[in-house]
C-alpha cells in the first residue's frame, strides 16, 4: 500500500546507530518502515524487506495501476494531508482517534423525506425499493463500459504541479 515516506532526518539518524554501515541506503529505504530500515544497516545491506509488490502482497488491480502511473508521472511524494495523519498517527501510537467528539442525538424517522427539512431525518427503505437489487453485478451490466477518472479529491483542484499527488488521475470502470 502506499505510505508517508520517511523524513531524511530519520533516515540519517537511523544510520547513525550502525556507523559500521559504510554504504548507502536505497532510494527505496525511504518507504520501508524503521524496523526495516534498521535490519538493513544493521545486515551491513544484506537483508531487504519483501517487496509489497510481489506476489502475495495486499493489492488490487487499480492500486497495482496507480503505482505503475505514479511512477511513469515520477510522482515521488504523498499528499499533505496523508503525511499530517501518518504523522499523527506515529505520534498518538494506539490513540489515534479524535480528541472531541460531538454529541450523538437520537434522528428521528420518516416514510417519506419531509418538504421543509430542518434536522437531520433517517428515510425508511420502502419494502419493494428497486435500489435492492443494486449489487455488483447490477453496476457491471448497467455502466461496465464507462470509465471514470479516479483521483485524489474531488472536484479536481486547479493549478497542480505536474509531479504532485494531485496530479494523478487513473482511470476505471466497475468492470
Amino acid at each position: 500500500p502506499l505510505a508517508s515516506p520517511l523524513e531524511k532526518e530519520t533516515l540519517q539518524a537511523l544510520a547513525q546507530k550502525y556507523p559500521q554501515f559504510k554504504g548507502t541506503l536505497p532510494k527505496e529505504a525511504g518507504f520501508w518502515c524503521e524496523a526495516d530500515v534498521l535490519k538493513f544497516l544493521e545486515s551491513g545491506g544484506d537483508v531487504k524487506p519483501k517487496d509489497a509488490s510481489q506476489k502475495g502482497g495486499p493489492t488490487c488491480q487499480l492500486l497495482s495501476r496507480a503505482r505503475l502511473q505514479m511512477a511513469e508521472e515520477k510522482i515521488r511524494d504523498v499528499p499533505a494531508e496523508y503525511r499530517s495523519f501518518c504523522r499523527r498517527l506515529r505520534v498518538s501510537k494506539e490513540d489515534w482517534r479524535l480528541e472531541e467528539v460531538a454529541a450523538c442525538l437520537e434522528v428521528s424517522r420518516s416514510p417519506s423525506a419531509p418538504s421543509h427539512c430542518r434536522s437531520p431525518v433517517l428515510i425508511e427503505k420502502p419494502k419493494l425499493w428497486a435500489a435492492r437489487l443494486w449489487n455488483s453485478d447490477f453496476w457491471r451490466r448497467t455502466c461496465g463500459d464507462e470509465v471514470w477518472g479516479c483521483r485524489l479529491g474531488s472536484p479536481p483542484q486547479e493549478e497542480v504541479e505536474p509531479e504532485s499527488p494531485e496530479s494523478l488521475v487513473v482511470e476505471a470502470t466497475v468492470a
